[in-house]
Protein backbone atom coordinates (compact mmCIF):
# COMPACT_ATOMS: atom_id res chain seq x y z
CA UNK A 1 0.00 0.00 0.00
CA UNK A 2 1.10 3.36 -0.58
CA UNK A 3 0.96 5.86 2.06
CA UNK A 4 -0.04 9.21 1.03
CA UNK A 5 1.18 11.61 3.56
CA UNK A 6 -0.99 14.61 4.99
CA UNK A 7 0.33 18.16 4.19
CA UNK A 8 -0.14 18.99 8.20
CA UNK A 9 -0.52 16.45 10.97
CA UNK A 10 -2.85 15.91 13.32
CA UNK A 11 -1.68 15.51 17.29
CA UNK A 12 -4.05 13.69 19.64
CA UNK A 13 -4.20 12.57 23.44
CA UNK A 14 -5.45 9.49 23.45
CA UNK A 15 -5.72 8.35 27.26
CA UNK A 16 -3.33 9.56 30.09
CA UNK A 17 -0.39 11.71 29.99
CA UNK A 18 2.55 10.76 27.60
CA UNK A 19 -0.08 8.98 25.62
CA UNK A 20 0.23 11.37 22.42
CA UNK A 21 -0.05 11.00 19.14
CA UNK A 22 0.67 12.24 15.93
CA UNK A 23 -1.30 11.13 12.98
CA UNK A 24 0.41 12.08 9.67
CA UNK A 25 -1.64 9.83 7.20
CA UNK A 26 -5.18 8.78 6.03
CA UNK A 27 -3.76 4.65 6.89
CA UNK A 28 -2.54 5.73 10.05
CA UNK A 29 -5.61 7.45 10.89
CA UNK A 30 -7.97 4.69 9.96
CA UNK A 31 -5.54 2.29 12.30
CA UNK A 32 -6.14 4.77 15.00
CA UNK A 33 -10.05 4.52 14.71
CA UNK A 34 -9.86 0.87 14.21
CA UNK A 35 -7.58 0.22 17.46
CA UNK A 36 -7.12 3.21 19.78
CA UNK A 37 -10.52 5.06 20.09
CA UNK A 38 -11.57 5.62 23.28
CA UNK A 39 -15.19 5.99 24.09
CA UNK A 40 -18.47 5.06 21.54
CA UNK A 41 -18.38 4.77 17.81
CA UNK A 42 -20.68 7.89 17.16
CA UNK A 43 -22.13 9.07 14.12
CA UNK A 44 -18.94 11.67 13.45
CA UNK A 45 -16.51 8.12 14.07
CA UNK A 46 -18.44 6.00 11.82
CA UNK A 47 -18.22 8.86 9.33
CA UNK A 48 -14.49 9.11 9.42
CA UNK A 49 -13.88 5.79 9.21
CA UNK A 50 -15.41 5.37 6.07
CA UNK A 51 -14.12 8.57 4.91
CA UNK A 52 -10.57 7.05 5.50
CA UNK A 53 -11.52 3.59 4.14
CA UNK A 54 -12.94 5.20 1.11
CA UNK A 55 -10.07 7.40 0.69
CA UNK A 56 -7.37 4.70 0.90
CA UNK A 57 -9.33 3.62 -2.48
CA UNK A 58 -9.03 6.44 -4.10
CA UNK A 59 -13.11 7.40 -3.84
CA UNK A 60 -12.34 10.34 -1.88
CA UNK A 61 -10.00 13.03 -1.40
CA UNK A 62 -7.39 12.99 1.35
CA UNK A 63 -8.34 15.95 2.63
CA UNK A 64 -11.39 15.03 3.02
CA UNK A 65 -10.83 11.85 5.47
CA UNK A 66 -8.61 14.56 7.17
CA UNK A 67 -11.40 16.72 8.09
CA UNK A 68 -13.69 13.84 8.77
CA UNK A 69 -11.26 12.80 11.62
CA UNK A 70 -10.87 16.01 12.69
CA UNK A 71 -14.16 16.14 13.68
CA UNK A 72 -14.33 12.88 14.96
CA UNK A 73 -11.41 13.71 17.32
CA UNK A 74 -12.67 16.72 18.57
CA UNK A 75 -16.19 15.14 19.10
CA UNK A 76 -13.86 12.45 21.08
CA UNK A 77 -12.20 15.45 22.95
CA UNK A 78 -8.69 13.59 21.66
CA UNK A 79 -7.82 16.43 19.44
CA UNK A 80 -4.94 18.02 20.68
CA UNK A 81 -3.62 19.84 17.61
CA UNK A 82 -4.07 21.03 14.77
CA UNK A 83 -1.34 21.74 12.29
Amino acid sequence: MLVQYWEYPVDLQLGGIGNKRTITATCFACECLLTSWPGERSPAYCRALNMCLDAMDGKVPQGAARRAFIEAAAEADVLRRVH
